[in-house]
């Protein structure tokens, strides 16, 4: 990717960087990509769930979940969803930003999609493989990158 010096429009101090970041700007996909599943999974959930989200709703929601689990898995399967929503904002503002995302960022995705993928393979979680491996592959640009600059 290209590669420009941190800018006044980035949130942290320019003077504290001592190496170019990655300009994700042009192509902040992760981000949005991972907002998409989110959304899908989110309306996915409140569409296919909805008489369970009834009867939650008409008893008032507090303490109606616990130890049935068809409402168990609605309650996490929409908790999933909103999660990712907030995740997908996370990506996309750093990405827009040109911030480096963090390794463990990428790690911590992988196996929480692969885990997902071993124990429901027929599930959405195969959708989180392409963000995964855009994520790695900013995750090594930048790592390249900070070693050329260490070597230069």
């Amino acid at each position: 990717p290209l590669m420009r010096k941190p800018s006044t429009e980035d949130t942290m101090n320019p003077a504290s960087f001592d190496t170019l970041v990655p300009d994700t700007r042009r192509n902040g996909w992760i981000g949005r990509a991972i907002l998409g599943i989110g959304v899908i999974h989110t309306m996915f959930g409140l569409w296919f769930m909805r008489r369970t989200l009834a009867e939650l709703l008409a008893e008032g929601l507090f303490n109606t979940v616990h130890g049935q689990p068809t409402r168990e898995a609605t309650f996490w399967f929409l908790f999933t969803g909103f999660a990712l929503l907030v995740l997908g904002a996370l990506v996309h503002w750093l990405e827009t930003r040109g911030i480096a995302m963090p390794a463990f960022l990428g790690w911590s995705l992988l196996v929480l999609t692969a885990a997902g993928i071993f124990v429901m393979p027929a599930s959405g979680f195969w959708l989180l493989l392409a963000p995964v491996a855009g994520l790695f592959r900013g995750i090594i640009s930048e790592a390249k990158a900070r070693k050329r600059t260490r070597a230069a």
